[in-house]
């Protein structure tokens, strides 16, 4: 998704949390096919400790989606 199309953060809500970033990626994926904006806040981050548990698949990652398209994206994903 391009910067220009991102929702405002004060209009994101929570949506899953993956177990691993590839999830987090496969759920955005889906979601954005179905025209659903998604945000991935917690797959970017830079720390070591970050980054260690991001290799070993071990960090989750929130996928966040407009408000106003929560009830959509359950829909999607069933």
């Amino acid at each position: 998704m391009t910067d220009d199309a991102r929702p405002a953060a004060s209009d994101l809500v929570p949506f899953r949390i993956a177990r691993t970033p590839f999830e987090a990626r496969v759920i955005a994926a889906v979601l954005e096919s179905a025209g659903i904006p998604t945000v991935l806040p917690d797959g970017m981050l830079a720390d070591e400790f970050a980054s260690s548990q991001r290799l070993m698949n071990l960090q989750n990652v929130r996928v966040l989606v407009p408000r106003a398209k929560l009830a959509e994206a359950e829909e999607v994903l069933k």
